[in-house]
């Protein structure tokens, strides 16, 4: 018997605020969201105002559901 499973979890975090430490901040949500959701694949994509623009965040922007 297979058990089929969910999608992962991708979330895009944009702030215009200045994230000290990106991945510790990323950590930090990970941690609580596994926590409050338990365990499952969750993808943190995280944009402050100093991190460089990349393809991916317009990628982002234009396909995703604002939360």
């Amino acid at each position: 018997m297979m058990i089929k499973k969910g999608g992962n979890i991708d979330l895009f975090i944009e702030t215009q605020s200045l994230c000290p430490n990106r991945a510790e901040t990323i950590c930090r949500l990970y941690g609580e969201l596994v926590m409050t959701l338990g365990e499952q694949k969750i993808d943190i994509l995280l944009k402050d105002k100093n991190t460089t623009e990349v393809p991916i965040f317009d990628i982002a922007r234009h396909s995703s559901v604002l939360l």
